[in-house]
């Protein structure tokens, strides 16, 4: 289980890590050297840019891309070899976050209003969730009941985490602006939320409770995605660091899961899987951003297409087989979504 961001510009995944924040420390762990994975290009729907954010046990996978060189970004499914648009909601543009086994797909797309909602594709339709009152939601994940989580903004115009299920969306009363970024098979949704120290950190929700992640009090953190064991994994400022290093929140402790370049440098863990393996982003010894994946205590580089380009690579998710997916530079001006195969 896994979330992902909106669809980012060529530059983010450099000002994604652009903050140096304060906190605690957990001792990070070693990098090992780039592994042996073959990367393979998914293309694109027509555009330069395309970027992979989840991916199902069947190996399909979804994301956004754009549909003509400097153009909107559609949601696409990949499966079969072939880069299926999902279309939008009446305007023009979409983002997949999430498929389930079931080929279920979640994201947020665009009105004919001009609004952009949180969408269910299923069986070929997509369909509007909704929204907590106001004119935006965007959904992040789906489990094994249907059950969506997201993000939506009320009435008042507050940001509010949500849960939808059998067609009606439920706030889940945390305090305004707190993000729902995912969902395992329990129930359990993970994000960030503020504390009772008036800090954004990491949280878990179950029904009827509330548990603050972030056990070392770090200045701030996040959780993006959450297994079925309850380990989730995001990103913490620990102070020792002097930067945003990943994190992996499990049973009351944090670990700071460093980056490729050592000590130093900046990372953030997007997607897990049941077997605790940790995808995401590290800044590498050269300064530039490499996906990574995370197993047995060692940070592996995974390479990039092209050295050079504006982005690097981002993993953003991997499945119980171990498929990684995320998005690379493939020229020094196109970046296009990818998997990773060992």
């Amino acid at each position: 289980m896994r979330h992902r961001p909106s669809m980012l510009p060529r530059t983010a995944l450099a000002l994604l890590f652009g903050i140096v924040l304060a906190s605690a420390l957990a001792a990070p762990a070693a990098a090992r050297p780039t592994a042996r994975f073959r990367i393979v290009d998914l293309g694109t729907l027509g555009g330069n840019y395309s970027q992979a954010f989840g991916v199902n046990d069947r190996g399909q996978v979804v994301g956004g891309s754009d549909i003509a060189p400097f153009s909107v970004a559609h949601a696409f499914l990949w499966s079969g070899g072939r880069m299926r648009d999902l279309g939008t909601l009446g305007g023009p543009s979409s983002t997949a976050n999430e498929i389930d086994n079931r080929g279920q797909v979640v994201g947020g797309a665009d009105t004919a209003s001009g609004s952009r909602h949180a969408f269910l594709w299923s069986g070929g339709r997509m369909r509007d969730l909704g929204t907590l009152g106001g004119s935006f939601s965007t959904a992040t994940g789906i489990n094994v009941d249907g059950v969506v989580t997201g993000t939506s903004d009320t009435a008042s115009g507050d940001s509010h985490a949500f849960v939808w299920r059998r067609g009606r969306m439920r706030d889940l009363g945390l305090r305004p602006y707190a993000t729902a970024n995912d969902i395992n098979n329990r129930g359990q949704v993970v994000g960030t939320d503020i504390s009772a120290s008036n800090q954004f950190h990491a949280y878990s929700w179950r029904p009827g409770s509330v548990t603050d992640l972030d056990t070392l009090g770090t200045g701030f953190s996040e959780a993006f995605a959450v297994n079925d064991r309850g380990q989730a994994a995001g990103w913490a400022s620990f102070a020792a660091a002097g930067f945003v290093h990943a994190a992996l929140f499990t049973r009351g402790q944090m670990t700071d899961l460093g980056t490729i370049g050592g000590a130093t440098g900046q990372s953030q863990a997007i997607g897990i899987n049941q077997r605790g393996q940790v995808v995401g982003s590290s800044q590498t010894p050269g300064g530039a951003f490499h996906g990574f994946l995370w197993r047995d205590g060692h940070m592996i580089d995974l390479g990039a297409v092209f050295e050079g380009g504006m982005n690097g690579s981002s993993a953003s998710d991997i499945n119980e087989h171990g498929l990684l997916v995320g998005t690379s530079d493939v020229t020094a001006d196109a970046a296009h979504a990818v998997v990773w195969r060992g």
